[in-house]
């Protein structure tokens, strides 16, 4: 199955949420599915994928609260045109959720 995480920051990044993501994230490719996570990009960040799971940065920050600034059609287009079979948005009140909400019938 192909999975699609959305989550504010991720690894090398090291809070509760990324933790979470990483952990779900990671085992889901041990049990063979195709696992990508979408996210804030990362300077710190080398390569496109961090054991076995695909990572997709993009130059967003905000939230809709006060206000969401960056590549904001970029990752909107990226969800469009995502093959995935399920997405998953991981916490609300944070631009990866908040930015996908409107693009839901």
């Amino acid at each position: 199955m192909k999975i699609l995480h959305t989550v504010e920051s991720y690894l090398p990044a090291r809070h509760g949420m990324s933790e979470v993501v990483r952990q779900i994230s990671e085992r889901l490719v041990a049990r063979g599915h195709d696992v990508t996570v979408a996210t804030r990009s990362d300077p710190a960040r080398t390569g496109d994928s961090i054991e076995g799971v695909k990572v997709r940065g993009f130059d967003v920050q905000g939230k809709s609260a006060v206000g969401v600034w960056g590549d904001v059609s970029g990752y909107q287009r990226y969800l469009l045109g995502s093959d995935a079979d399920v997405i998953v948005n991981f916490a609300a009140q944070q631009w990866a959720t908040d930015l996908m909400l409107p693009l839901l019938p």
